[in-house]
């Protein structure tokens, strides 16, 4: 009954998981951050969200419990959905985290120009776009 239940909503989760891995990185990103320029006024090339530690915590927490049950229940049960094979699923979750770093990248405080956020959009598109192109075939051949 349980396997029958995880094996329809399998697709489900597995797009749940690729989208919550962006709040993820994002969340995790932010664990390596020692930037201390906000004192002396910093520049932003994005502004980060206003949100409390707390938020930013159970968003993170949240996120990771969601991409871990989606990664259990896809790799226990056996589906007949190409959308949840993982040369469909790798590249959509490794193009979702792309933009959590982006994201924490770009919202960084800096002193005078952000080259790290302008260089991370300049070469992110294509990347992120390439392993879209790259799950799709994957999702074409697999049919």
């Amino acid at each position: 009954m349980v396997i029958r239940w995880c094996t329809r909503l399998a697709p489900t989760l597995a797009i749940t998981g690729v989208i919550a891995c962006a709040p993820l990185a994002a969340w995790i990103s932010g664990f390596v951050s020692t930037s201390k320029v906000d004192d002396i006024g910093a520049d932003y090339m994005m502004r980060p969200l206003g949100w409390s530690t707390a938020a930013r915590t159970t968003v993170g927490v949240l996120s990771l419990v969601i991409v871990a049950t989606a990664a259990l229940v896809v790799f226990l049960t056996r589906s007949k959905s190409t959308l949840i094979a993982p040369g469909v699923l790798a590249p959509l979750a490794a193009g979702s985290a792309f933009l959590g770093v982006t994201y924490h990248v770009v919202t960084a405080p800096v002193i005078g120009a952000n080259i790290g956020g302008g260089l991370i959009v300049m070469l992110g598109v294509p990347m992120v776009a390439a392993l879209v192109i790259i799950a799709v075939s994957h999702a074409r051949t697999d049919s």
